[in-house]
């Protein structure tokens, strides 16, 4: 009934879809190329594994599964503004199976979602960070563990005109709360663009003695 009263479509291109449950057309979901690396955040090139560092002295390697175009862009944008929940099943698959090809062994992990300002989570309804931590945590069987606040209830880093806009919108909007000396970390996050947000993140782990941090977004723009 549900099928005939909305009919399903692909959430990018809109085309006809047989069931509700699928989101994408086979076309669209063909067309996501996931890395099959690290990248360095502060150049972009390709990193293999955590020892194998252009700029050591950036104390995080980034993990995204894939690049910020369609169909990505509508996913993440009907899952954090439209309210479609279930693709967090979808978007957290993409970054379990990334994190999957790297070699890299996580059992001495935490996962930490990106926390949301509490004033912007009551309003969305939700931590889209959170939602995609949890089945990243439940998959690679890791503690799921929130020692990072969010102090400041920054702008929208899309209303920053620029780079170095976006850095001073999120300096000092973090706070660790729970000791986290020595701790490995995989920070999940949704998108990451000019990596600020991260940035602010990891400098704030770092000042509080944590251990390695692997930032592991669905995608960088």
């Amino acid at each position: 009934m549900l099928d005939v009263l909305f009919p399903p479509r692909c959430v990018n291109c809109r085309q006809s879809l047989a069931y509700q449950s699928r989101f994408l057309c086979a076309e669209c979901f063909d067309s996501i190329t996931l890395n099959t690396a690290f990248v360095c955040p502060r150049c972009g090139a390709r990193r293999i594994a955590w020892n194998d560092r252009c700029h050591p002295a950036v104390p995080y390697l980034l993990a995204p599964a894939t690049h910020f175009s369609e169909p990505i862009p509508s996913l993440i944008h009907h899952f954090k503004y439209q309210r479609l929940g279930q693709l967090r099943l979808l978007l957290s698959a993409l970054i379990i199976v990334h994190l999957k090809q790297l070699g890299e062994q996580f059992s001495s992990y935490a996962v930490v979602p990106m926390p949301l300002h509490p004033a912007k989570e009551r309003l969305r309804g939700f931590n889209q960070s959170r939602e995609l931590a949890r089945i990243v945590a439940d998959y690679f069987s890791l503690p799921l563990v929130e020692p990072l606040v969010r102090v400041k209830n920054t702008a929208s880093q899309t209303q920053c005109p620029d780079a170095a806009a976006r850095h001073h919108n999120v300096a000092g909007a973090f706070r660790c709360r729970d000791n986290v000396k020595g701790k490995n970390i995989l920070l999940v996050d949704d998108i990451t663009t000019s990596g600020a947000t991260l940035s602010e993140a990891v400098a704030t782990f770092k000042n509080s003695s944590a251990g390695r941090i692997i930032a592991a977004v669905v995608a960088k723009a």
